[in-house]
Parts: structure tokens; C-alpha cells; sequence
């Protein structure tokens, strides 16, 4: 089947335009990759490969053969490959430390296989037409990285927006991940049991009515901290208070936490724009950390 690795949407403003391309490879102790690798005997997402097979770039396309040691059914083959893309974008967004030129990430399907990659820091570059600048990324497929991948559905949802070229899709493809790493924690509610007792009992309400403010009252949102207090402490907490981003690190505070509940509140409205600096230099870092983090995988290196 066809594979290549191919960007999203770069910048394209007056007088500057970017764009990135790449390519699969080998992995190499020396820096220097040449396009295709070949895999034996690896084990990905529970599906043991005999054989993986990607070939030399040929019109900006690689083959992949794949050689399965049990015999697969074409719709097991389909969501092996979607589950595959997916966990093999989420890896790769951890190298992408400027986005705004453009995202790789890998689109699997039983005809074809496309990869889109935006920006990583290794490559060449090539300067032609005033200020437009391409680079091209080697992508090492590893097979002890493979390995490592779980497909979750959370992980289709962050590669989801990695592919999306729409800003809107992203920061609600992103910011879920947030939501979710949200869920695992708790936090002193707003009222005891006592208060809601005693507010219940105070007012005039049908019972039903009663019900669901009694209900309300002991959501899990309805806390002494405000949203952007708990994300703030569920990220300094848990070793998730900086993040990698184009300018260097980045220490997240509150301020950081408020801009992004804020951005998200105002994401669905319509004409409402959606900040890039908060998107792609604090919401895209974090939510590659907070995802290995509900994964239970290592912490992400981004270099």
C-alpha cells in the first residue's frame, strides 16, 4: 500500500508562507536517515507483524508492505491501520515544537497510507519565492516505540485535530484531553451535605425541583476552587507545570489556565477567533503530557 508523509496547512499570510514535508526511515545513532526501513517480528497494538516493509521515496510516496502472522480479516485490517495512524501521530506530535508551519501526522487506509507532519526541528530547508521556507523531516519508525502504542479512543480525537486544518476543531480536539486528565481528580465541593440539606429545606419547590437542585449542588463541578484553579493545581501536582514549546520552556500558571478555559467557552460562538499563541504554544504541549499521563505512558520528550 502507499504511504507518505504529508503536512497539514502551514502559514500562507502576505510576503511569508511555510510548509513541511518528511519522510519514513530507519532509525539512526548518527543523524543521517535515508528514506525506508524494514521491521521483523514486531508486536503492534496486540497484532503480531512478521514483516514491515516501507520503501524508498518515490514521487513524494513510500510502499509499505505489511506481512501479518495470523490471518486478518479486510475490516480488522481497516481498524488495525486507523488504530496504527493514530498512536504513530499522537508519537510524533511530541517532536513538533512549531506547529504553526504546518502538522505531520499519518493517515492509514487499506489503499493508501498518508502521514502529516508539521514541524520538527530536523531536516533540511529549502528557501525559494522571497520568504517561503519548506522542511523536510526524517521520521524514524522504531520498532520498540511501535510497541508502546494503545490506540485509544482519546488518541484518535488528539490526531483528529492534528489533522483538522480549522484552529476551532483543534482547541476542541486538544482541550478534551484536558477534560478527561479533569475527570481523574477531585476536589472539596462547594457545599456539605448539611449546607444542601438546609438550602433544600428552605425553599419553595416542587419535589422533582427539589431533586435537581440537590443534584446540582453536589456536582463534581460545583467545587470551592473554580475551573481554572483545578486544572492550575492538577498540572503543577503532577509534573505537568511546564511545557516545550517554540519560544523554550514554559512555566504554566494561572493566568495560562484562565486563557484556556476562556478560549474553550468561547470556541463553539460564531466569528470567534481562536488565539494561536494560547492554542499551539500552551493547549498542543500540554495536551501531549496530559495524554501520555491518562495513558500511563513515560512523560513525552520534546526536543
Amino acid at each position: 500500500m502507499p504511504i507518505r508523509i504529508e503536512a497539514s496547512p502551514g502559514m500562507d499570510v502576505r510576503g511569508f508562507s511555510s510548509s513541511s514535508t518528511g519522510f519514513l526511515c530507519t532509525p539512526s545513532a548518527t543523524g543521517q536517515h535515508a528514506p525506508g526501513c524494514i521491521l521483523t517480528s514486531v508486536t503492534i497494538l496486540g497484532v503480531t507483524i512478521a514483516r514491515l516493509e516501507i520503501g524508498a521515496v518515490e514521487n513524494d510516496w513510500q510502499s509499505m508492505e505489511l506481512e501479518f502472522s495470523a490471518p486478518m480479516k479486510l475490516d480488522e485490517i481497516d481498524s488495525f491501520l486507523t488504530r496504527f495512524a493514530d498512536s504513530f501521530s499522537v508519537d510524533m506530535a511530541k517532536k513538533q515544537i512549531t506547529p504553526l508551519h504546518g502538522m505531520l501526522t499519518v493517515t492509514v487506509r487499506l489503499t493508501e497510507l498518508v502521514v502529516l507532519d508539521p514541524n520538527d526541528q530536523s531536516g533540511q530547508i529549502t528557501i525559494t519565492d522571497d520568504l517561503n521556507i519548506t522542511s523536510k523531516t526524517a521520521t524514524p519508525v522504531d520498532p520498540l516505540c511501535l510497541q508502546t502504542f494503545q490506540g485509544s479512543a482519546l488518541s484518535q480525537i488528539f490526531a483528529e485535530g492534528m489533522r483538522n486544518p480549522d484552529p476551532k476543531m483543534k482547541y476542541i480536539s486538544w482541550f478534551v484531553v484536558l477534560e478527561e486528565l479533569e475527570k481523574l481528580f477531585s476536589f472539596p465541593s462547594l457545599f456539605s451535605s448539611s449546607e444542601i440539606s438546609q438550602i433544600t429545606a428552605a425553599v419553595t419547590l416542587t419535589p422533582a425541583q427539589t431533586t435537581r437542585l440537590s443534584n446540582m449542588m453536589k456536582g463534581p463541578g460545583v467545587t470551592v476552587l473554580s475551573r481554572s484553579e483545578k486544572l492550575y493545581d492538577i498540572l503543577s501536582n503532577n509534573n505537568m507545570g511546564t511545557v516545550i514549546n517554540i519560544n523554550g520552556t514554559k512555566t504554566i500558571d494561572i493566568n495560562d489556565c484562565k486563557k484556556l478555559i476562556k478560549q474553550r467557552n468561547l470556541v463553539a460562538h460564531k466569528g470567534t477567533t481562536v488565539d494561536t499563541h494560547t492554542l499551539y504554544d500552551i493547549l498542543f504541549p500540554l495536551a501531549i503530557e496530559a495524554l501520555a499521563y491518562i495513558e500511563g505512558r513515560n512523560r513525552p520528550v520534546r526536543i
